[in-house]
């Protein structure tokens, strides 16, 4: 084999080369950029979830703090007339 043939072996052997490697690297930035998207949805739904649940359990406080009183309330009644109560 001539020095010639060499030259243009080894050239498409190293253009084959980079032009495998620009593939794998654009797989990998593509299924990076499609992970990380989940990522932003998943935090995305678990901050709506949380603020949800945040603005339940504020509006779900005074009514718990009223059955509480009712309760204690009952209780203390129940006391002061000799009565046995199962209530908290």
């Amino acid at each position: 084999m001539d020095q010639g043939l060499a030259a243009v072996l080894g050239a498409g052997v190293g253009v084959l080369g980079t032009l495998g490697t620009a593939a794998v690297t654009y797989a990998a930035a593509r299924r990076q950029t499609l992970d990380q998207g989940k990522v932003d949805d998943t935090k995305a739904i678990r901050g709506e979830r949380r603020d949800a649940y945040l603005a339940f359990i504020e509006a779900a406080e005074p009514v718990d703090f009223v059955l509480h009183s009712l309760a204690q309330a009952t209780r203390f009644r129940a006391l002061v007339n000799g009565r046995r109560t199962r209530l908290c």
